[in-house]
């Protein structure tokens, strides 16, 4: 399946890694999001407790006295100023590993607990999210041949376990009013709490080969981007080795009644990826993935706290039974442009490996295309490489294609919302560089007015294309021929995530909304009739007992009408002007911020009696091309005039007011904390920043950051500068101002894609300027092992929420009772 603008996946473990899966683990995307059930009984707010209130018992901070530097400075060249001089007094944080840093944020660390812990509610709301988890849940389903591999959490373990059963062993209900039974046949496949008790141990990608018998998975450490890759090989205990252990192992998996699969640890292990694109070639012999040398000056102890830019991305081949990665070999590589990153993908029939090259996180890309890659891999020769497009003039992510040389590939090439399209490649006709125009292609689906957001197959030759209107997931069929059958109907408005492919007819779709939980459908593609695979079982819940509705606003400046939904209990009293409201919001990267089941955002709604609120401001992918560039480079400012608008709607629609709205961004979400925090703080009461890029002048120089240039432009361009410098959270901290929101900027140790140096920087400069001119709280809270947020284990999750939320109950001067 090809995910084209959607993040719904984002923190979930893909079964393949698709071009634009793969192209989305590169943005700095973090919408705040769960895919965890709520559960149990609901909890209310009273005025009976001893909570610390801010406004009634004010406290001194003694902030630590940051080392300034103001000998550190840069010159920039700016259109409107000439050379601009900029100081950076704080640059020596962007040491990770100096002892002067890891001082720093043991220091930053107490005196950001000293403030949540004058009470025990962050240990009070951790145990009580802790006790709604405390049921079966299920991710994802993938099926190949009779083998069905799912995930799934008991009840409270850090992370998932993949599990492994025969298809046969499963009994669907007919009327597809009751879920599936039969799991407890499953064996265990994959269990990552194995490896580490403290959940920091996370996979990453788990790709299946066609016919079920190998898994190629990749995991990282401590929150880091780092990836290793392992394989796994699955095999009937007739063929396990006949000794004593075998024996006995083999007699257990027959009570079981599970068909005696096993698993085999292969040595196969390929160490320093990052973004990696997986794919199994035709035979199964071994698979492609890419990867970046290793860093200098960095152990596998030291993985994620590193500030290097990562560069010289190659694609390789790794054959089954070759040890590690010394052995593998290079596929694609392009020297000569050392910040591209690859993704790949095999054709249908694995004739052809298409190759993406993208140069940014933009959408657009080169594609390539190798048509002799087994004779090359069986011969030991040259493998050829031949240019399909080279000018980044559009997307073109590979769909399937027939035996006749018809390709499907999903582009915007002159269609912002994007359509279907095929190119004829014939295995006897040569590809000439820089010869689109000879390239024989034809339009399948046309473009709406709308976004066309994913395309999948199904053995029946049917394309399942979901569109995404007014940030609510449809689902269309069509032939091969781009005649439209039928639409999916979906259990309501919400966020469809479907998974198919060509190699059987059944189908999975996932369905969730604010309020209500994610619910497994099947459906087999002979009959497209959608039945009930999987629900939670969620004792004391009602989806009836919530309300989610989708507004429309005005940014305050060009008046462009902005999509938000807002959730809450029925019991909650929305018309009071009072009511607590967490507010969220990303804009950036072309990512829509779709709806999904929160556990954190109903315990808000519940505990606070409060408001949940998305704003999808520009910058997003909500509706196109067009609405993502409004809110990039030069026009980056109409993301924060659209949120602060979002908050001026809510004040004046009587939802709530100043003194009790919180909100929360992070990553590019992040940035919009902070400045938004620079430019509004009368407007905000309450800020919560996520791992967010503060340091607009600098952001390209560390990681991955070179590709967020596409989104942001970069300060060695003039006139980039002159618009990075206007917003930049770390350079526009106001100075004499008396009034600033009460912030907690949240980052990990280990966070390699926005190094936690952005928060580190902020907030001291935050500290050091205003540190004695405001009563309100300037914090960071830097949780160790803990990287950018994905595979994030359930208890750092739930510990840094309660703290969240303890945050907000402070500020807000809401008494929470337990």
């Amino acid at each position: 399946m090809i995910k084209i603008f959607s993040t719904k996946h984002f923190f979930n473990i893909t079964t393949t890694t698709t071009t634009k899966q793969f192209f989305n683990i590169i943005t700095i995307s973090k919408p705040i999001k769960n895919y965890q059930y709520f559960s149990t009984t609901t909890t209310t707010t009273t005025t009976t407790t001893t909570t610390a209130i801010i406004n009634k018992n004010k406290m001194k901070f003694n902030y630590p006295e940051t080392r300034r530097d103001d000998s550190v400075f840069d010159i920039f060249k700016s259109t409107e100023k000439g050379s601009v001089k900029i100081y950076d007094p704080y640059r020596h944080l962007e040491d990770q590993q100096s002892q002067e840093t890891k001082k720093w944020i043991d220091e930053e660390n107490k005196i950001t607990r000293s403030f949540l812990d004058q009470d025990n509610t962050s240990e009070k709301i951790s145990s009580e999210i802790m006790k709604m988890l405390n049921f079966e849940r299920f991710d994802w389903f993938r099926r190949r041949g009779s083998k069905l591999f799912f995930s799934r959490n008991p009840n409270t373990l850090n992370q998932n376990i993949i599990y492994l059963i025969d298809i046969d062993q499963i009994t669907i209900s007919k009327d597809g009013k009751s879920s599936a039974k039969g799991f407890e046949n499953a064996i265990e496949f994959l269990n990552p709490n194995s490896y580490s008790k403290d959940g920091t141990w996370s996979l990453k990608s788990f790709v299946i080969s066609k016919s079920g018998d190998h898994v190629c998975f990749s995991y990282s450490k401590a929150g880091s981007d780092w990836e290793e890759i392992a394989v796994k090989k699955i095999i009937t205990t007739n063929e396990l080795k006949t000794n004593k252990d075998d024996e006995e192992e083999k007699e257990d998996l027959k009570k079981k009644n599970c068909l005696h699969y096993a698993v085999v640890d292969l040595p196969d292990s390929i160490n320093w990826c990052k973004f990696t694109s997986i794919k199994w070639d035709e035979n199964e012999t071994g698979f492609i993935y890419n990867r970046y040398p290793k860093p200098e000056k960095v152990s596998d102890d030291d993985k994620g706290t590193e500030t290097d830019t990562n560069l010289n991305n190659k694609v390789y081949y790794h054959k089954l039974g070759d040890a590690n990665e010394s052995l593998d070999r290079v596929v694609f590589e392009c020297p000569e442009n050392p910040q591209w990153i690859f993704g790949s993908e095999f054709s249908h029939d694995h004739g052809s490996l298409f190759i993406s090259a993208f140069r940014d996180c933009n959408v657009e890309h080169n594609l390539y295309v190798i048509r002799n890659f087994q004779e090359a891999i069986t011969n030991r020769s040259a493998f050829k490489v031949e240019t399909l497009i080279d000018n980044f003039d559009a997307c073109y992510y590979y769909i399937t294609n027939t035996k006749q040389g018809e390709y499907f590939f999903l582009t915007n090439l002159s269609a912002p919302f994007n359509r279907l399209i095929s190119i004829q490649l014939n295995d006897d006709q040569p590809i000439i560089a820089n010869s689109k125009s000879k390239l024989i292609y034809k339009e399948i689906i046309p473009e709406k007015d709308y976004v066309l957001e994913s395309v999948s197959r199904s053995s029946q030759e049917k394309f399942y294309v979901s569109y995404q209107k007014h940030v609510q997931d449809i689902i269309e069929v069509y032939d091969f021929n781009g005649k439209y059958l039928n639409d999916i109907k979906l259990p309501g408005p919400g966020s469809a995530s479907l998974s198919a492919t060509e190699y059987h007819d059944h189908i999975f779709i996932n369905f969730s909304n604010l309020v209500s939980p994610s619910v497994t459908y099947y459906m087999d593609s002979k009959n497209d009739q959608l039945l009930l695979f999987k629900e939670p079982h969620i004792e004391g819940f009602k989806s009836s007992d919530y309300e989610c509705k989708q507004v429309f606003y005005e940014s305050p400046k060009d008046k462009t009408k902005i999509p938000m939904f807002i959730a809450y209990k029925k019991t909650t009293d929305i018309n009071s002007g009072n009511a607590p409201t967490y507010m969220t919001g990303y804009g950036g990267f072309n990512i829509s911020y779709t709806q999904s089941f929160s556990i954190r955002n109903i315990y808000f709604l519940n505990k606070f009696n409060g408001i949940f609120v998305i704003a999808n401001i520009r910058g997003g992918g909500e509706y196109g091309k067009a609405w993502h560039e409004a809110g990039s480079k030069k026009n980056k400012q109409n993301c924060f005039d659209d949120f602060i608008g979002a908050a001026e709607y809510l004040i004046k629609e009587n939802y709530t007011n100043q003194n009790k709205l919180a909100v929360r961004g992070g990553s590019n979400g992040g940035l919009l904390m902070g400045a938004i925090s620079n430019q509004r703080p009368d407007l905000f009461k309450c800020v919560v920043a996520d791992v967010g890029v503060m340091d607009m002048l600098r952001f390209h120089l560390h990681t991955i950051g070179s590709n967020w240039v596409s989104d942001y432009g970069r300060s060695d361009n003039p006139d980039d500068f002159d618009v990075l410098i206007k917003y930049s959270p770390l350079n526009n901290v106001p100075k004499d101002s008396n009034q600033y929101p009460s912030i907690m900027l949240c980052t990990g140790d280990h966070d390699d894609r926005v190094i936690p140096a952005h928060s580190y920087k902020f907030i001291s400069e935050l500290q050091y300027q205003l540190g004695k001119k405001v009563d309100t709280p300037l914090l960071i809270r830097v949780d160790k092992d803990s990287g950018h947020g994905a595979g994030k284990g359930l208890s750092k999750q739930n510990n840094e929420i309660a703290d969240i939320f303890n945050f907000f109950s402070k500020v807000l001067n809401v008494k929470l009772n337990f």
